[in-house]
């Protein structure tokens, strides 16, 4: 017995991508809730002079490839990082859509 409507699938279907919404946040938490702990093992790791965590983590910052050259007039690189600013919340806003999260 949900208490909607009988027959009500615009409810029940609104009802079920909201519990999907919480049980999607309530895993995120508990996920951010251990970067306290991973940041503690990563750091004893390399601390203990592993190469592979450290080589991953220069991987994962992206400290291995040579940047991409481009241009070096002001006006241009506002407008590249701009376009990329928009591009980057276009993604965003795509992906929290296709996952059917609210806004």
């Amino acid at each position: 017995m949900s208490g909607l409507p009988a027959g009500d699938t615009q409810a029940s279907d609104t009802g079920v991508a909201r519990g999907c919404w919480v049980k999607m946040t309530a895993a995120r938490g508990s996920i951010l809730a251990l970067t306290e702990p991973a940041i503690r093992s990563v750091a004893a790791a390399l601390e203990a002079g592993d190469a592979k965590t450290g080589l991953m983590l220069l991987k994962s910052l992206g400290l291995l490839t040579p940047p991409t050259p481009g241009s070096t007039d002001v006006e241009d690189v506002k407008k590249e990082q701009q376009i990329e600013r928009k591009r980057q919340d276009t993604n965003l806003f795509i992906a929290d859509l296709e996952a059917g999260f609210p806004e």
